[in-house]
């Protein structure tokens, strides 16, 4: 039984290891190809303009796209390493103790019903058992949303957060990958 947790555990982190390295192709990510393309296709039309005011130094567009001052700035290596950190260990992490959490709470509101029982009861009908998972649904993104935001909140209001949270406001230079630097 250990081993069978173990393998579990194995294999969501390279589930989500395999999420992270395909986040090109998933539109809900922020650097999905489609966005990534036609930022360039917006960015090849500014450079385009500037370079017929000239005034743009760049001489090819690719430098323009790829700035040495930013992608050679150690801040910006950094952000890549906040990034793969973040993606395979801190969602990994943060999405266990949200799922270990939201079935500890759905106990103890239940009454001490485990939530994989409470919609297989005899005494539920299917249409309710839907309606509670809906409703259960949608309460704990209310409470996941307003949590997320008093954690944000508080981390800008407090000095003691603060002193972890600034991390995040602490990049150099902005590139794709910027937002992802946050306090391990």
């Amino acid at each position: 039984m250990i081993m069978e947790y173990f393998f579990e555990v194995g294999h969501s982190f390279l589930r989500n290891v395999e999420s992270t390295i395909s986040a090109v192709y998933n539109p809900n990510h922020r650097i999905f190809i489609v966005y990534l393309m036609s930022s360039v296709i917006i960015a090849y039309v500014i450079y385009k303009r500037a370079k017929s005011r000239a005034i743009l130094d760049e001489e090819t567009f690719l430098r323009f796209l790829f700035p040495k001052k930013v992608w050679n700035h150690p801040s910006a290596w950094l952000d890549l390493r906040y990034f793969f950190f973040h993606s395979f260990f801190g969602k990994f992490l943060i999405l266990g103790l949200t799922a270990w959490a939201t079935t500890l709470t759905f106990r103890w509101a239940s009454g001490g019903i485990p939530i994989t029982q409470a919609t297989s009861q005899s005494t539920i009908s299917a249409g309710a058992g839907i309606a509670i998972s809906f409703g259960f649904m949608c309460v704990a993104m209310l409470i996941s949303d307003f949590l997320a935001w008093s954690c944000h909140y508080l981390q800008h209001k407090s000095p003691l957060l603060w002193q972890f949270h600034k991390v995040h406001h602490s990049a150099e230079v902005m590139h794709p990958v910027s937002n992802y630097r946050e306090h391990p």
